[in-house]
């Protein structure tokens, strides 16, 4: 529209230039106006715009600088928001970036690194009880010691470290102490002792009386101690039976005229019950007989025995009564669970008849006649 108004005003100002008379003044003047007349006749002359032409100029011009500032500005901010939206986006993947690698490392050490567990009660239990036990909580088991003690059982868990109810890292070792039980003293001799001191010997050590067998003996009296296990002067333990075995007086020169036996054992003097048969035990006799002194037969018999695996240590022993008396053959302690094998020789008198029997612990639990 301003265009539109300056194309209609420059005709009609040319015109009135051409006829508006020349200003009176001196030749100096007029000189320069004349001379650029005539270097370029063609350049139109207009007259100065008015003060509303000027004033509408000049609104527009701010109006299109303010319009060109506007466009940039926007333009501008444009460009920070779609930075700022860059920039976040960038800052969401590098997130995620360290999140995964957080995670990941995290994961890692979570499966690596051991948990916590709490030690469960381990105290008083068997060796491979104990040992079981701390498996299933995530520890492991190692015997650091051995000691004696009189009030726990043998082959049980005394102290550790660390102790049951504590807060540890899984995989954690826990240092035992085991028990041996009571400590070993000198075994007692009781050579040549009445049967009835020996006793009371016995119970005033606070040590257990074991089987009590008898035996033919050419120097010590019938009632007295010809033998014992374990023997005199060993280490022993109180907690461990002590067999006895006590003088029949020398053995006669006819055994029995009519059945050729050994007599049988004084009951009032071995105090043993027999106990009932135990399917733990087996004989097994060699088939053929091979002749002896004095016209008597000797056998080999095989004899496996299996302790119970329900039980601790108990000792086993083998009593043979035969021709030449009574003696014992084998006396061991044994651990449970273990077998046994054992070759015994045995001697009788034709017609006669020999006895073995088998003592787990305190009890008869197999005899056996041949």
């Amino acid at each position: 529209s301003l265009l539109r108004l300056l194309d209609k005003i420059a005709p009609e100002t040319a015109g009135v230039s051409s006829q508006a008379p020349i200003s009176t003044g001196s030749a100096s003047s007029q000189a320069p106006v004349a001379a650029v007349a005539a270097v370029d006749p063609a350049v139109p002359r207009r007259r100065p715009l008015s003060p509303i032409v000027e004033e509408k100029l000049a609104a527009d011009k701010e109006e299109d600088i303010q319009i060109d500032r506007e466009t940039r500005h926007r333009r501008h901010k444009r460009r920070e928001l779609w930075g700022a939206i860059g920039a976040f986006l960038w800052l969401i993947v590098l997130t995620g970036a360290f999140a995964g690698m957080f995670y990941g490392a995290y994961y890692y050490w979570l499966q690596e690194s051991p948990q916590t567990v709490r030690v469960p009660s381990y105290l008083g239990l068997e060796q491979e009880e104990a040992k079981q036990k701390l498996a299933k909580a995530g520890l492991t088991m190692r015997v650091g010691r051995e000691t004696y003690d009189a009030k726990k059982p043998e082959g049980t868990v005394v102290s550790g470290q660390p102790e049951p109810g504590r807060l540890v890292r899984s995989r954690r070792e826990v240092t035992v102490t085991i028990s041996q039980g009571q400590a070993p003293i000198t075994m007692y001799d009781f050579s040549e002792l009445p049967l009835a001191q020996a006793r009371q010997i016995i119970s005033q050590h606070a040590m257990r009386l074991g089987p009590v067998v008898e035996q033919f003996h050419d120097k010590v009296p019938r009632g007295f101690i010809c033998g014992q296990y374990p023997d005199a002067g060993t280490p022993f333990r109180r907690s461990e039976p002590i067999t006895l075995v006590v003088s029949r007086g020398p053995q006669p020169k006819e055994i029995d005229g009519t059945t050729g036996a050994v007599p049988p054992l004084d009951s009032a003097t071995t105090g043993q019950d027999p106990a009932p048969i135990d399917n733990n035990v087996t004989f097994e006799a060699s088939p053929t007989a091979a002749p002896g002194r004095d016209g008597a037969i000797t056998r080999t018999a095989l004899i496996r025995v299996q302790i119970p695996a329900d039980g601790g240590s108990q000792p086993v022993r083998i009593i043979v009564r035969d021709s030449g008396g009574e003696r014992v053959v084998y006396s061991k302690t044994h651990r449970a669970a273990d077998e046994i094998e054992e070759k015994v020789r045995i001697n009788r008198a034709q017609g006669a008849t020999a006895v073995v029997r088998v003592y787990v612990g305190e009890s008869l639990i197999k005899e056996e006649s041949f």
